[in-house]
């Protein structure tokens, strides 16, 4: 979601984004659509990068595999 529903020419805003990471690890990649008002790009698609750590049942951190595309 936006920080606003609408911003003018030069204003800045934040975009939230969530990810269910139940069942994965390691490196994940994920896309977003973001619709603007800009004739030449309409739709814009912004990459989203994150690593997920998996934690063992004491709480220790455990290295996790890549998961790319």
């Amino acid at each position: 979601m936006a920080s606003s529903g609408h911003l003018k020419p030069g204003e800045k805003g934040g975009i939230r984004v969530s990810v269910d990471t139940r069942g994965g690890a390691g490196h994940q990649y994920k896309t977003v659509q973001v619709q603007t008002n800009i004739p030449a790009a309409p739709l814009t698609q912004l990459s989203v990068s994150l690593q997920i750590k998996v934690l063992t049942q004491d709480g220790a951190k455990q290295p996790a595999k890549d998961k790319r595309p």
